[in-house]
């Protein structure tokens, strides 16, 4: 009897513990696979495409993963995903406003943007544009549905 009650709360456990895991906390954040809090050791992020990286539900602030599609680092900040950039890329801007954008108006005389050759353009938030785009063998990316958006005026 001792053995069959013993199984049954094994049983009953396993099926009711399938939440978050946290290691170093009591309370992991419920947009997070894993919560790790550590002052002296590193830990290796998920990997994702973009798509699954927009699928998340509420992402938590502060929440990290790589995205395969664009080779980087992804952290949310309570607003939007943010790339972890470095100084050692040089074909990746990112686009919060139309001044941005300014080197690339100036480079096309100011009558188009002409943008970087394969350079990716990641679009943050709403930019206005008054003039044309000349692509320039560039690739532009909106990350975040129907809030990552060049509007031509």
């Amino acid at each position: 009897m001792k053995k069959k009650l013993l199984f049954l709360m094994v049983v009953l456990y396993c099926t009711l513990n399938y939440a978050q895991v946290g290691i170093g906390t009591t309370t992991p954040d419920p947009s997070s696979i894993l919560e790790v809090e550590s002052s002296t050791l590193g830990m290796l992020t998920p990997r994702m495409t973009t798509a699954q990286r927009n699928a998340i539900a509420s992402p938590a602030n502060g929440l990290l993963v790589y995205d395969t599609d664009f080779g980087l680092f992804y952290f949310y900040d309570n607003t939007s995903w943010q790339p972890l950039s470095s100084s050692q890329r040089n074909n990746y801007k990112l686009v919060k406003d139309v001044s941005d954008l300014s080197a690339e108006l100036t480079a096309g005389g100011g009558t188009e943007y002409l943008l970087d050759t394969n350079t990716l353009y990641e679009i943050n938030g709403t930019i206005n544009l008054a003039v044309p785009i000349n692509l320039n063998d560039a690739y532009i990316s909106g990350e975040d549905t129907n809030e990552d958006i060049l509007v031509a005026t």
